[in-house]
C-alpha cells in the first residue's frame, strides 16, 4: 500500500468504508476540517451527498461555497458508470469533472466514500482556494478539449499536473516573514528542521489535499505532500485565522497565475503528525 508519491501525487490506497463521525481526533492534520467536520457529528451512518450542503448551512459553513461562475456549490451524485463511448463520438464536455462544478456548481461525489466526503470538507475550509483551483482546472482543461472535440487528450500539461498534486495530496506551509531557513527545510524536504520551525512559530502547516486526508484517516503508513509555502507577513496562532489568511493567499496566487503553472520543483514533504501541532 503507498500514499502520496515522491511527487506528491496520491498512490494506490486501500480505503476505509466504515462511517466515524469523529474522524477528526485520529490524526492532527484533520484538525483543519475540524468545524466543517462538525456539522455531520451527529450523524450515527454515512449521511448521503444530497444532504451535504443543507448539513453545512445549517452549521454555517456554507456561506461562501460557490463556484467561480457564481452558481451555488452542491454536492451531487456521481454518473454512473457506463459502457466505453461509441467510436467518432463527441466528448460530451458538460459532464466532465470540472466543467460540470464551473458551470453547473455540481460536484459529483459517492455515497460512503471517504474519498468524496473529505473533497467536500476541503470545499466547505477552503472555498475560496477550491474555486480558484476549479477554475484554473477548467481553464486548462477547455484550452485542450472544446466542444463536440473527438477525444480528450491521454495526458495532462505540466500545469495540470501540478494543480492535481495540490488538490489530491498538498498541504500548505504558512511561512512568516518569507523565513529563508523555512523556505530551504521545504526545498529539502527536511521534516525534522519544519517540526521545529512550526513549534517555534515561524511556520504552520495546514493538510489541504483530499486524499491526503484519507490516506491518514486510512493508513499509518508513511506518506509524503506536495508542500505549498505561502509568504505572509505574520502568523496568527488562531488556526481559524491561519485557515482564512491560508485561503485568501491560495486563492490569489491561483486565480493570478502566480501558483502551480508547472512542477515546483519542489521534493515532497514527509508527513508526521508532528508538523499539525
Amino acid at each position: 500500500m503507498s500514499g502520496v508519491s515522491s511527487r506528491g501525487t496520491p498512490g494506490p490506497l486501500v480505503p476505509r468504508s466504515d462511517w466515524d463521525a469523529g474522524f477528526v481526533a485520529g490524526h492532527p492534520a484533520h484538525a483543519v476540517l475540524g468545524p466543517a467536520a462538525a456539522c455531520f457529528s451527529g450523524c450515527s451512518e454515512w449521511p448521503a451527498p444530497s444532504t451535504w450542503r443543507a448539513q453545512l448551512e445549517a452549521g454555517g459553513c456554507a456561506h461562501a461555497l460557490v463556484a467561480a461562475s457564481g452558481v451555488p456549490i452542491s454536492f451531487a451524485p456521481s454518473p454512473p458508470k457506463t459502457r466505453a463511448r461509441r467510436r467518432r463520438a463527441p466528448v460530451d464536455v458538460a459532464a466532465i469533472y470540472d466543467e460540470r462544478i464551473y458551470v453547473r456548481g455540481e460536484v459529483p461525489s459517492r455515497a460512503a466514500c471517504w474519498h468524496d466526503f473529505l473533497n467536500m470538507l476541503v470545499w466547505a475550509t477552503f472555498p475560496a482556494s477550491k474555486r480558484a483551483l476549479n477554475a484554473r482546472q477548467r481553464a486548462a482543461l477547455r484550452a485542450r478539449v472544446e466542444d463536440g472535440a473527438p477525444r480528450i487528450p491521454g495526458s495532462r500539461t505540466r500545469e495540470q499536473d501540478a494543480l492535481s498534486m495540490l488538490d489530491e495530496g498538498g498541504v500548505l506551509v504558512l511561512v512568516a516573514d518569507g523565513d529563508a531557513a523555512v523556505h530551504a527545510a521545504l526545498r529539502g524536504a527536511d521534516a525534522v528542521s519544519m517540526r521545529a520551525y512550526v513549534a517555534a512559530g515561524r511556520a504552520a502547516v495546514l493538510a489541504f489535499g483530499h486524499a491526503l486526508h484519507e490516506h491518514l484517516l486510512s493508513t499509518d503508513a508513511p506518506v509524503r505532500a506536495l508542500a505549498l509555502p505561502l509568504d505572509v507577513a505574520a502568523l496568527p496562532r488562531d488556526r481559524a485565522a491561519q485557515v482564512a489568511l491560508a485561503d485568501a493567499e491560495l486563492a490569489s496566487g491561483l486565480a493570478s497565475g502566480a501558483l502551480l503553472s508547472g512542477p515546483t520543483g519542489a521534493p515532497a514533504l514527509p508527513i508526521t503528525a508532528a508538523l499539525f501541532r
